[in-house]
């Protein structure tokens, strides 16, 4: 078992260097949004959908495994919105994509095939109906660059 973690933390911890063909569990890119709505208008929110004034999202995107290019990528948002009524985060979602890269082409990933999801969450609030969910699988073919 230690043999193998570290196997996992060598690996890890060298993957932004370019002689390692190899990625396990690399991130790609990681930022915070912060953001003020203009408007918002959901019939699932409703009637907090008029105060959610202010929001922020958290995206990780990472490469679960990737060799010379190809490979398994899982890019997530986690996304808040704040009530101006009284400060509190009162509506959060979850977005996340995960698929595979099967052929590249230029250094560009050309064709993918993927499984996207998006929920939405109203917080300190029972609703009656079922929130919403987007979950869709499909491919993807990059034209241009």
């Amino acid at each position: 078992m230690k043999k193998l973690l570290s196997l996992i933390a060598v690996a890890v911890t060298s993957t932004q260097a370019a002689a390692y063909p190899w990625r396990i569990l690399s991130p790609n890119d990681a930022y915070i949004d912060v953001y003020k709505n203009e408007t918002v208008h959901d019939p699932y929110l409703a009637p907090i959908d008029s105060t959610l004034s202010y929001g922020s999202g958290f995206n990780l995107n990472l490469d679960v495994l990737k060799y010379k290019g190809l490979g398994i990528y899982w890019n997530n948002l986690l996304h808040f919105d704040q009530s101006n009524v009284d400060g509190r985060i009162k509506a959060a979602g979850w977005q996340y994509e995960i698929g595979a890269t099967i052929w590249r082409n230029n250094d560009l990933d050309r064709v993918q095939v993927f499984k996207q999801h998006h929920s939405q969450h109203i917080l300190e609030e029972t609703r009656p109906v079922h929130f919403p969910v987007v979950d869709r699988y499909g491919i993807r073919l990059r034209l241009y660059p």
